[in-house]
């Protein structure tokens, strides 16, 4: 059956892209049919690696060496954009009629032109105006995507704006030649909650006044239930299932789509573990014959190891599956990681991690805390020193965090919640003593902690430890597994090599969930989730009572997303561990979280409970992240009151006075623009606002 609807704008017919590697020959599509109409919105869904990004570079002619199609068609409005007379026809069409967002637009602009020169270059080069009216062209460009001062703005560097203004220009600069096609890959990626709900409100706005179509590739599933009116998932190269969006959430015909919506985290579901798929995607270089999915599918049989048909469910969908429209899949309740055997290694560690005087139920049970908190933040700074400009300026102090206070309890874990530059991740290298704080104070199961150093430091940190947000960049490329987890071992004198700590190496390995022969592989050859498990165990391995996790499920997708979370738990109830959980997802912190804070410029505006929070936010910014949250349900998305404040979070070096945050509450009045308001309110919620 085809997937191609008669007068589409866009055709792609069974595209098959390979990249030729010194490994051998990565197949980035094998087959892939889709079609987009005329003022349509079209999702492409599907995990790292499954070929969305390929699939769109295709279209735009950005397959080069050591990439080529190998096989398949594109055709835009029924003629051919490959071949010899394709590609004189493709050279108008891109940029023109078909138009890219990319996903990290600092990459995307040329760091060394003006705003205005980029964008000007487009319509000189496409609409052949001269440089005055290309000028005025830009300047109505950057107000109609809601870019403020446009002249100010157009005269600046891609340095000198924010992440949400970039993406914005990215935008306007598609939209220059008033395409008909808009491709927007991963626009909002790599933006704060808030910065994405303006963006998307801002491309669904351009499609309605424009009557773009849009072909939307993403792995947020909130993203698509609210802007999409079809979804495609892809996985392995191919497309296994294409229907209408409320059809595909509703009564979703594949058991990968059905993965995909079950591991999604949703602010609307109050369950504390996740559904993950289990397994990871194949591997490109030797793809599976058959079905690829089978090997991590529960309704897999003998046929599935034969390619199954494309077939269309009872909802109307296209989906390639031998059983579609089968009940949904049961997913068994994940369990625990089970005990380790082995060496008593493990027994050991648990013995170790719940002390006596701390009770085990603590873990799993934050409304009782113990009475003595293991971590305590009292009125916390941080200052930074920058040189002002030119050969003779002085140095000058920037106030990154300024009275930050919180509790810490054995076995519980603290969410910490707030957009990019608001100082979550400077509060984590405070409390862990990688920064030095410039007031207040920290202690550590009573002790303070604020200014130790030398030996008494390097003993703290054996307690202490960090999990990061990149756990490829964290890891170093060239030594094994077993020389990256033993290091801090070796480093405290633990173990004298890596050898000697093999079979302590292989049971903590064990216990985020990787086989034996892990140990004498490179980081290269796992997968995200698998290297985030590797810097996992790195964290445990000095047995450490309290860890920071500094986003670290940020760049997996979301059903390997699902796993490391339900794995962290799965640690604290076994381990006692307590964690900071740094993260800018309100979802997954909803799941993991016993207690949330919320970070604004530098200063906590909101801390209580999780549900507490979730429920009854009193903060007007609180308030705005929650709103802004996409849920993956087109119905419960569409009926969401929406609360997107307008502009971005103040830059480090010119807080404003008062409420940080009063340039942009709709309750602010004078005095937020002249007194900073107090943490204050009950115990269990306390809130920085002079309004509430």
């Amino acid at each position: 059956m085809d997937m191609i609807n008669e007068g589409a704008l866009l055709e792609i017919d069974r595209l098959a892209v390979e990249f030729d590697t010194r490994r051998g020959v990565v197949y980035g599509l094998r087959g892939a049919t889709l079609s987009i109409g005329r003022g349509e919105t079209l999702a492409i869904v599907g995990e790292s690696g499954s070929g969305k990004s390929v699939t769109a570079q295709a279209v735009m002619g950005l397959i080069d060496v050591p990439g080529r199609i190998s096989g398949g068609d594109i055709r835009w409005k029924g003629e051919t954009l490959l071949g010899p007379h394709g590609s004189r026809a493709a050279r108008d069409i891109r940029g023109k009629e078909i138009a890219l967002v990319f996903q990290d637009p600092m990459t995307s602009l040329n760091p060394l032109m003006k705003i205005g020169v980029q964008i000007g270059e487009v319509l000189r080069r496409h609409l052949g105006m001269s440089e005055s009216e290309a000028h005025s062209r830009v300047l109505e460009l950057l107000e109609a995507v809601g870019i403020p001062a446009p002249p100010r703005r157009a005269a600046q560097y891609p340095h000198e704006l924010s992440g949400g203004m970039r993406q914005r220009v990215m935008i306007a600069m598609a939209i220059a030649c008033e395409p008909q096609l808009l491709i927007a890959d991963e626009p909002t990626t790599a933006l704060d909650v808030t910065i994405q709900a303006q963006v998307l409100e801002l491309l669904a706005g351009l499609q309605q006044t424009l009557k773009l179509s849009v072909l939307l590739i993403t792995h947020d599933l909130g993203v698509v239930a609210g802007l999409c009116h079809r979804i495609a998932v892809m996985y392995a190269g191919r497309i296994v299932e294409t229907g209408l969006a409320d059809d595909v959430f509703n009564r979703p015909a594949h058991p990968y789509t059905q993965g995909l919506i079950r591991s999604t985290p949703r602010l609307d579901d109050h369950t504390d573990r996740l559904v993950s798929i289990e397994g990871a995607p194949p591997n490109m270089l030797a793809p599976p014959t058959g079905c690829a999915f089978r090997v991590r599918c529960p309704l897999a049989e003998a046929r599935c190891e034969q390619e199954p048909p494309l077939v269309q469910s009872r909802t109307g969908a296209t989906v390639a599956c031998w059983r579609p429209d089968e009940a949904a899949w049961g997913i068994p309740a994940a369990t625990p990681q089970a005990r380790v055997k082995g060496n008593g290694y493990y027994d050991q560690m648990v013995a170790e991690y719940q002390p006596a005087s701390v009770p085990a139920e603590a873990a799993a049970a934050a409304s009782r805390p113990p009475v003595t908190p293991l971590l305590s933040v009292r009125d916390l700074g941080v200052d930074y020193e920058v040189s002002s400009p030119g050969f003779w300026g002085k140095a000058r102090k920037i106030s990154a965090l300024k009275g930050i206070s919180f509790d810490l309890y054995p076995g519980e874990t603290l969410g910490l919640v707030g957009e990019s530059g608001s100082g979550k991740t400077t509060t984590g290298r405070a409390v862990l003593r990688r920064l030095e704080a410039s007031e207040g104070r920290i202690y550590f199961k009573g002790q303070d902690i604020t200014n130790v150093h030398g030996d008494e430091l390097r003993q703290l940190r054996r307690k202490m430890q960090l999990v990061f947000q990149d756990p490829y960049a964290s890891l170093n490329p060239r030594m094994k597994i077993l020389d990256i987890v033993a290091e801090p071992l070796i480093a405290h004198g633990v173990v004298r090599n890596s050898d000697e700590a093999r079979e302590q190496i292989t049971e903590l390995l064990r216990l985020v969930g990787l086989s034996r022969d892990a140990t004498d592989r490179f980081p290269y050859a796992f997968s995200g989730g698998q290297r985030q498990r590797v810097g996992i165990a790195r964290a445990l391995a000095l047995k450490p009572e309290f860890i920071v996790a500094d986003e670290p499920v940020s760049a997996l997708d979301v059903s390997v997303r699902a796993q490391v979370v339900n794995l962290l738990q799965d640690l604290q109830k076994e381990l006692g561990i307590s964690y900071l959980f740094i993260a800018h997802d309100l979802s997954v912190v909803r799941h993991i979280s016993h207690r949330v804070a919320i970070l604004y410029s530098g200063r906590m505006v909101e801390i209580a409970d999780r549900d507490s929070l979730y429920e009854h936010p009193r903060h007007p910014y609180t308030e705005a992240l929650l709103s802004a949250v996409p849920v993956p349900h087109p119905e419960t998305q569409r009926a969401r009151k929406r609360l997107v404040y307008r502009g971005d979070i103040p830059d480090v070096s010119h807080w404003p006075a008062g409420c940080h945050f009063h340039g942009r509450c709709p309750l602010a009045d004078e005095r937020c623009s002249l007194q900073a308001p107090p943490l204050q309110g009950k115990a269990d919620h306390l809130v920085a606002c002079w309004h509430r």
